[in-house]
């Protein structure tokens, strides 16, 4: 069971599953949206570089941005704090 007042209408998803961010994508650029903002944790190789639940969102993405170019969609970075982040370690 979900405890959530919300649901994603296509159901549970992974980020990791390009067809449904494809479909995201096109539905915000119909939506007038051109812009999409991806968190990002820091490099794999970097302790402490991941997400509250221990993803580490480097992995991801070489396919959302694949994704995005291919449905027309530009992405910015957030750059997610982490213990010792610096110019060096980013």
């Amino acid at each position: 069971e979900i405890h959530s007042p919300f649901y994603p209408e296509r159901g549970c998803y992974s980020s990791r599953d390009l067809n449904v961010t494809r479909a995201q994508f096109r539905e915000l650029l119909r939506a007038g949206v051109g812009v999409v903002v991806l968190s990002w944790s820091g490099r794999p190789d970097v302790p402490g570089t991941h997400d509250t639940q221990g993803v580490n969102t480097d992995a991801l993405l070489d396919g959302v941005l694949d994704a995005a170019l291919a449905e027309g969609m530009a992405v910015a970075f957030h750059l997610e704090p982490y213990e010792g982040r610096s110019a060096e370690s980013v």
